[in-house]
C-alpha cells in the first residue's frame, strides 16, 4: 500500500505555513482575494494559511485547494455572510449571482485537502456553506470549532471519495427559519453522500458536534462496497432527528458501518428501499 499522500499530510503540520491577511487594513480585504493567491502557491512543502480577522466578510463562490487553511480569529468574531441574491455579476460564469440555480452557488467550494477553523458562516440561497465534492482529490478535510448556518439548505455537503477522511470537531451545524421535515432539503446540518461507486472505504468523523433546529446527519446514496465508517463521537442535535440513512437510487448495496460513541443520537434507516447490503449500528 503507498502511504505518500497520506504521511505528507500528516506531516504538514510541522512546516511553517504562509499566512495572508485579511482584514480591513490587512494584506488582503475579502477572502476570496486571499484564498485565490493561497491555492496558486501552496504546496505540500510550503502550505498557505489564510488567516482571518475578526469582522464581517460577504463572500460567495470561493474555491479551495491543497494544503490551504481557512483561519478565523475567533468563532464568534469572524462572520462570513453568503448570499445567493446577491445582484452582482459572477466573474466565471458571467451571471448574476441573484439567477443562478442554488445547487450551482457556494460559500467555500472545497475539493482538495484543506482545514477551515474558527469560522462562523451564514448562507442563504446557495448550496451549502462548506461543500466538500466528490469530484476531487481530497484525502483529508477537516471543520474546526465551526458555526455553520443555513436559511434554505444543507450547511455543509459531503462527497465521498475512496480513501478520504473528513474530520468535523467541535462544530455547530444550524438550520435557520422553519425546522424542515425530513425528505426537505435542509432537513439535517450534514449531508454525506456519494454517487459514483468508490473503489476504497471512505470515513466521515463527528467529534463534538451538534446541530439546531434540524436533525445531525442524513447519510444518502453511498455507493460503496467497501466498508465506509461514519463515527460520531460526542455529539447531540436539538431535533429528535439525529442520523439517518436513505437508500441509494441504483442497485449499488451500502456497506456502511455506524459508531456513536457517548451520544444522545437516534439512528432511522429507511430499509424499505434499500438495495442489499450490510449496515452495522454500534452504539457505545
Amino acid at each position: 500500500m503507498n502511504y505518500s499522500q497520506l504521511y505528507s499530510y500528516q506531516n504538514i503540520v510541522n512546516v511553517p505555513a504562509v499566512t495572508l491577511t485579511v482584514a480591513p487594513s490587512g494584506d488582503y480585504t475579502t477572502v476570496k482575494e486571499a484564498l485565490i493567491v493561497a491555492v496558486a502557491s501552496a504546496t505540500v512543502t510550503k502550505p498557505y494559511r489564510v488567516f482571518i480577522r475578526n469582522g464581517t466578510y460577504n463572500e460567495i463562490q470561493m474555491t479551495g485547494g491543497d494544503w490551504v487553511t481557512v483561519e478565523g480569529e475567533s468563532r464568534d468574531g469572524v462572520i462570513i455572510i453568503s448570499d445567493g441574491l446577491r445582484t452582482d455579476v459572477d466573474p466565471i460564469s458571467g451571471q448574476r449571482y441573484v439567477d443562478m440555480a442554488q445547487v450551482a452557488k457556494h460559500c467555500f467550494l472545497s475539493e482538495n485537502n484543506m482545514t477551515y477553523r474558527n469560522l462562523t458562516i451564514r448562507a442563504n440561497d446557495v448550496k451549502y456553506c462548506i461543500h466538500s465534492d466528490q469530484n476531487g482529490s481530497a484525502i483529508r478535510q477537516k471543520v474546526v470549532n465551526c458555526l455553520l448556518q443555513h436559511s434554505n439548505g444543507y450547511p455543509v455537503g459531503c462527497g465521498a471519495r475512496a480513501s478520504q477522511i473528513l474530520e468535523f470537531d467541535s462544530c455547530v451545524f444550524e438550520k435557520l427559519g422553519d425546522v424542515a421535515t425530513d425528505g426537505v432539503v435542509g432537513s439535517h446540518g450534514l449531508f454525506w453522500h456519494s454517487t459514483a461507486i468508490q473503489t476504497r472505504a471512505t470515513q466521515l468523523i463527528v467529534n463534538n458536534c451538534t446541530s439546531i433546529n434540524c436533525g445531525l446527519s442524513l447519510i444518502q446514496e453511498m455507493a460503496s462496497t467497501k466498508s465506509d465508517l461514519c463515527k460520531f463521537i460526542n455529539c447531540a442535535s436539538g431535533e429528535s432527528r439525529g442520523v439517518r440513512l436513505i437508500a441509494a437510487t441504483d442497485a449499488i448495496a451500502y456497506n456502511i458501518n455506524i459508531l456513536t460513541v457517548d451520544s444522545t443520537l437516534t439512528i432511522d434507516c429507511d430499509a424499505t428501499t434499500r438495495p442489499d447490503g450490510t449496515l452495522y449500528i454500534y452504539q457505545v
